[in-house]
């Protein structure tokens, strides 16, 4: 297993372990489950793979990708949605070069977040399928992220 991997891998378990572990908290706050997905989630998945490409002296595009690959497997497998699986790891690539361009804190982290409410109110308030509009939003910030300056390893803070 290559070093990316490795990476990307552990940043996922890292982060879909500390979800997990407050799944309960979002079960008893049901109503709040969306907060949850627009603030603990994209806080656990940007800060593992910050905490990834710090450890393993990666770029973050392998680490990104190999996050969005795993997490879309996770969702296509779940729930047989293509869209979304795909939307995972257009998403994750995405933010890879945001992070690497701007640092997690001032881009990555809050694109993530409101890559989720978006999509989270697109359904909700517009009826739209989740997993199209998922689709949508991420292709659009990952052509975006493509325009940036290739990430040559530098890891800003």
């Amino acid at each position: 297993m290559g070093r990316a991997a490795a990476a990307s891998a552990a940043a996922f378990f890292m982060a879909f372990a500390a979800e997990l572990a407050l799944l309960p908290l979002a079960v008893a706050l049901a109503p709040a489950l969306p907060l949850m997905a627009v603030l603990v989630a994209p806080a656990m998945e940007e800060g593992a793979k910050r905490l990834c490409v710090a450890w393993f002296r990666l770029p973050w595009l392998p680490v990104g990708l190999g996050f969005g690959l795993l997490e879309g497997g996770f969702k296509l497998w779940q729930s047989g949605a293509w869209a979304g699986g795909l939307a995972s790891v257009a998403l994750h690539a995405a933010l890879a070069g945001f992070a690497a361009r701007y640092g997690v804190l001032r881009a990555s982290l809050p694109l993530h977040a409101g890559f989720n409410a978006l999509v989270i109110a697109s359904e909700v308030g517009l009826g739209l399928p989740a997993e199209g509009a998922a689709l949508g939003l991420a292709l659009a910030l990952l052509l975006a992220s493509r325009r940036l300056p290739v990430d040559a390893g530098q890891r800003p803070a």
